[in-house]
């Protein structure tokens, strides 16, 4: 897709409306697209020398669509010799739609899906989120919120994040859009801090603020399958 191209908020969340309801696109496909895509551009992230049997992944799910991406990216991952873990930041049943499919999928599978708990202490979370089998995790993967969410991340998000961007020594990748960031200023407390952001369809106006840079990192624009036309609609929104 269009690699100078910017949306807003309204714009990006209108792109999957038009795919479903003017050009007959289904979610589901649009989601396994996008996760498919994603976990292939992890792929060429990690290192070169390290073998995929020997990558442990993390990845942070929410409740909606990105979270959705993330179980369909743990899967593909899994099925490309990694070893990958999920945390669920939501509880199953308010799961819904496309994500509640992919994560019924998941659940068939060998990769773990372990729900939050928020009674850890700062040091557990930070522990859980930086190794699993007793070794250190090279990636995580934050699929929080997306383009969807407005203002800061309520708990225990607001608690959690500061946690993510502390760990050392692994690489950290925001699927579509760094949580606690949208089409306002980032909170300094409360946004992850991303190496690398995989953003759908096409970079996201928010990513042009100078406070927003040191959250996305470097950005890679990822295709979901969506046709031009869908984006010329789209880029008339808002």
């Amino acid at each position: 897709m269009e690699q100078h191209l910017f949306l807003n908020r309204e714009q990006s969340i209108a792109i999957d409306r038009i795919a479903i309801e003017q050009f007959g696109i289904a979610g589901i496909v649009l989601m396994e697209n996008a996760g498919r895509n994603c976990a292939e551009e992890i792929l060429e992230l990690l290192p070169a020398d390290l073998p995929r049997s020997e990558c442990r992944i993390l990845i942070a799910c929410g409740p909606g669509n990105n979270g959705g991406d993330g179980f369909v990216i743990a899967r593909h991952l899994s099925n490309a010799g990694c070893s990958v873990k999920v945390i669920l930041f939501a509880e199953p049943d308010r799961i819904r739609g496309d994500a509640k499919i992919n994560l019924k999928i998941l659940s068939k599978t060998k990769v773990p899906c372990e729900r939050f708990e928020n009674n850890k202490t700062d040091s557990e979370i930070y522990r859980q989120f930086g190794s699993f089998d007793a070794a250190p995790v090279h990636c995580f993967v934050d699929c929080w919120l997306g383009t969807g969410a407005v203002g800061v991340p309520r708990k225990p998000l607001d608690r959690v994040i500061p946690i993510a961007n502390r760990l050392d020594g692994l690489l950290r990748i925001a699927i579509d859009i760094p949580t606690g960031i949208n089409d306002a200023v980032p909170s300094e407390s409360c946004a992850f801090r991303a190496d690398v952001t995989l953003t759908m369809v096409a970079r996201k106006k928010v990513f042009q603020l100078p406070e927003a840079q040191e959250f996305v990192g470097r950005v890679k624009v990822v295709g979901i399958g969506i046709p031009p036309e869908v984006l010329i609609l789209a880029q008339k929104v808002g």
